[in-house]
């Protein structure tokens, strides 16, 4: 597809007589309604037992399939003629795709290091891009989006692969803050997002992965009865009571500047 075709036709003469002026007309029958390729064309004479050739140019570009071609020779019955039940014929043009790359992202070609991030940690996006066409991919645009809750936002800028190998693969990444991101973030990866590269199809050039974010591990504070003490223990009136409290954290974080409340 894209090819410009020259299609010839040799015509002959088997009568006995001279032809002269021999129009002949090119047709594509593809949908069966004649479509004209060019003008007629003519030649000057065909000799008694001799030939002659008569070609047009047909232009392939979105062509793609078979195309039945018919040529018409003296279309009009101007040429007085021992038969005319032999002055057409049709063949068959196969026109096929043109060589192009294939590019696909698939959800488990996108990875996250860390794997499983708590919110704060800055994760590496990774993305590996295939090429299952037959033609090599250079200068391969790709861009990392957060769609989290049917947002856009992109990730970073967008990242350029000089080259994806026919048959091969390439890898690009980019860096993913998470803090204040706790939850599921659906982050998608697009690849030549501006269709500039010719493809066979660009319906696979887009893919999601989930990244689960989780919170940041916390201090987990307790106050239990059996620490709470007094000092003395059992005080005569008008004595003064020290009174003592043991917090625990049973968390996962520290905890600073804890304030402790004493209420009677």
């Amino acid at each position: 597809a894209g090819e410009v075709v020259t299609i010839r036709a040799v015509v002959l003469n088997q009568g006995q007589a001279d032809a002269e002026r021999v129009v002949v007309q090119f047709v594509d029958m593809t949908t069966g309604r004649p479509l004209p390729i060019g003008a007629e064309q003519t030649i000057e004479r065909i000799t008694v037992g001799g030939s002659g050739i008569a070609e047009v140019t047909f232009d392939t570009a979105g062509r793609v399939g078979e195309h039945e071609i018919r040529v018409l020779v003296d279309p009009n019955n101007l040429i007085n003629e021992s038969s005319e039940i032999n002055n057409r014929a049709n063949t068959t043009l196969r026109v096929t795709a043109p060589a192009r790359a294939n590019l696909v992202m698939l959800p488990n070609n996108i990875g996250f290091n860390p794997p499983n991030p708590t919110e704060g940690a800055v994760v590496s996006v990774t993305a590996t891009v295939l090429n299952n066409g037959v033609v090599d991919a250079d200068e391969v645009l790709v861009q990392f989006v957060d769609t989290t809750d049917g947002a856009f936002i992109p990730i970073g800028e967008k990242q350029t692969i000089a080259r994806v190998p026919a048959g091969g693969s390439a890898t690009t990444q980019v860096t993913y803050e998470t803090g204040g991101k706790v939850g599921e973030r659906k982050l998608q990866v697009l690849v030549d997002p501006h269709t500039t590269i010719p493809e066979t199809s660009d319906a696979d050039n887009i893919a999601t992965q989930t990244l689960i974010v989780a919170p940041p591990p916390l201090p987990n504070l307790v106050m239990q009865e059996n620490n709470i003490g007094f000092l003395p223990a059992d005080p005569n009136a008008g004595e003064v009571v020290t009174l003592t409290a043991t917090v625990l954290n049973n968390g996962l974080r520290e905890a600073t500047n804890v304030t402790v409340q004493f209420l009677d």
